[in-house]
This record gives C-alpha cells, structure tokens and sequence, in this order.
C-alpha cells in the first residue's frame, strides 16, 4: 500500500513536469493520460 502511494506520488511529480515542460502542445494529452492512469490505478 505504501509502496504505491509513493509510486503514485512520484508519478503525479513526473506529470506536472511534464506539464510544465510541453505547456503548448501536450497539456491536453498528458491530462487524458493522467485521468487514465488514475483509473487504471484504482482498479
């Protein structure tokens, strides 16, 4: 359970970087990879 959330966290930390670094283009892709891999981490 642990190791998860600290996955889950690390993860969250790699998506606002990279939200940061490719704020023209790929701000709408990464939110729909990141609503995804939200959904895929809870079931």
């Amino acid at each position: 359970m642990r190791y998860l959330a600290v996955r889950f966290s690390v993860k969250n930390y790699l998506n606002r970087y990279k939200v940061i670094t490719n704020k023209e283009g790929d701000e709408q892709l990464s939110k729909k990879d990141m609503e995804k891999r939200r959904r895929n981490n809870y079931s």
